[in-house]
């Protein structure tokens, strides 16, 4: 049996737009002679895949690549993204926890004494240590008592 394109739309939620990205892209076999297009039992299982390898991060260049790889291996491949985003939820707990100082405090990090004398990457590295709720137990229980008292 052969599903359309609004099958594809209606069932998996798959846009035509996405299913025509997947085929410039090369995740998916180009539409020959620019016909309708009628996605096979294979296909739909095709897509199913991209879209859960995008749910965990892959890009669709990265899965294009997969197919290209002739000793693929998908359990270290998995590990490796699992990495990337142990390492991006790190990044993100630390914001997290830059923001909450800013929040808390009410105010923003002082600029260093002398302006100019430090580059604002630097600064910003080193704000996002210094001026960091999750990195002390104690402020992050006075915060836990600040958010209580002012969200009654």
């Amino acid at each position: 049996m052969g599903y359309k394109v609004k099958w594809v739309e209606d069932h998996l939620g798959i846009t035509r737009k996405a299913l025509r990205t997947y085929e410039e892209k090369g995740v998916m076999p180009r539409n020959k002679y620019g016909q309708y297009r009628n996605y096979s039992e294979e296909d739909i299982y095709r897509i199913w895949t991209i879209k859960v390898l995008q749910g965990i991060g892959y890009s669709l260049k990265e899965i294009a690549n997969i197919e290209k790889v002739d000793d693929f291996n998908p359990d270290a491949s998995i590990a490796e993204k699992i990495k990337d985003l142990e390492k991006e939820q790190a990044r993100i707990e630390q914001v997290l926890g830059y923001a909450r100082t800013i929040k808390l405090t009410g105010r923003l990090p002082s600029w260093p004494k002398e302006m100019g004398s430090m580059k604002f990457e630097d600064f910003y590295k080193k704000s996002l240590n210094e001026w960091n709720i999750n990195d002390d137990p104690a402020s992050q229980a006075y915060q836990s008592l600040a958010d209580s008292v002012l969200n009654k």
